[in-house]
């Protein structure tokens, strides 16, 4: 706290490895300071932001179809890499049926691979379904419930 409120942010790339940042800079008053180094891991980096999203828009993680026979679970094929695994359980069932999300790719992190599945089919009886991640961790988020329209 305390701070000018700005960041500094640099694209580094999609092919780089766990690493070391130099961060060097002047204050105020002109006074240098530093270099400082960081230790940065780009997956470690990019789990956590897709995280920060999905956490944020938990309403978004599956969609009905239209026809209401199919849920769509394209949202967390888009943030996959901070998830391990997604579980849904339909009606009263707890989520323990995985989700089949493809696995992260980190040089194009948000790239549907064409041979993605996005959607399951819904039982006909299901009034709603159950959706739980595995977050990269191994945490585990709320269980997030969604009605049937």
């Amino acid at each position: 706290s305390g701070g000018t409120g700005t960041e500094a942010t640099m694209d580094l790339g999609g092919d780089l490895d766990r690493t070391a940042i130099y961060v060097r800079y002047a204050d105020v008053n002109g006074r240098e300071a530093g270099p400082f180094a960081f230790s940065f891991d780009p997956r470690t980096a990019l789990a956590a932001n897709q995280r920060k999203l999905l956490e944020v828009t938990p309403s978004a993680w599956v969609d009905w179809a239209a026809d209401r026979d199919q849920l769509y679970f394209g949202h967390l094929i888009t943030y996959r890499c901070a998830i391990r695994q997604a579980d849904i359980g339909f009606g009263d069932a707890a989520p323990a049926t995985p989700l089949p999300l493809p696995p992260c790719d980190p040089k194009n992190p948000y790239a549907k691979p064409p041979d993605a599945t996005s959607s399951v089919p819904v039982p006909d009886d299901a009034r709603s379904v159950g959706v739980q991640l595995t977050w990269d961790d191994g945490t585990r988020s709320g269980i997030q419930v969604f009605r049937r329209p």
